[in-house]
């Protein structure tokens, strides 16, 4: 990523870090070879290794072609790496979704509607994006919950990626931080 400088971006609990190489070997264990995570996750039918590089190698490039894209998302106390939380642009589509995947060992804490949320805040705060998307495998509750907390509505079902999908939207106006809600 020699050519932009991604920034980090800073939770109570997290840290969002430009993605490294060195990251791949976690990203692979706990997100890509675990199929109770992947179960979620559209995808090549390639191994997780193959995976995990793939995905590096695109995120790096989104960055330098968008100045904007996904993170690796890490514990702020320990630097432990926890997944992925950052914005994907879609071209086909004309969009740009907020795409978070955490190891199982972090669900249920509230972890990814933290990250997503801070996320959110820098796409319309930082990246000047006027909407995003977030798309979410029917079955997975939790996440449709997550994109629900921070502001999203329900807009659609469609079949995308090869599977089936239900998209919800946010515009920047309609964005409220729950972290600046009493």
């Amino acid at each position: 990523m020699a050519s932009i400088n991604v920034p980090s971006v800073e939770t109570d609990r997290l840290r969002l870090r430009p993605l490294r190489e060195d990251d791949i070997p976690d990203w692979e264990r706990l997100i890509f070879a675990d199929p109770d995570v992947t179960r979620y996750l559209p995808g090549p039918d390639i191994t997780p290794r193959e995976r995990a590089e793939r995905l590096y190698r695109a995120f790096t490039g989104h960055w330098e072609r968008n100045g904007y894209g996904i993170w690796a998302m890490t514990d702020r106390e320990t630097g432990d790496f926890i997944g992925q939380c950052g914005l994907n642009r879609i071209p086909d589509l004309g969009e740009t979704e907020v795409d978070y995947a955490l190891g199982r060992h972090a669900w249920g804490r509230g972890l990814a509607t933290e990250a997503a949320s801070a996320v959110v805040r820098y796409a319309f705060e930082t990246a000047g994006l006027p909407r995003l998307i977030g798309f979410v495998i029917p079955e997975n509750v939790a996440s449709r919950r997550v994109l629900e907390r921070i502001g999203f509505r329900f807009e659609t079902e469609m079949h995308y990626w090869g599977v089936d999908l239900v998209r919800y939207g946010l515009q920047r106006d309609e964005f409220v931080d729950p972290g600046t809600t009493a």
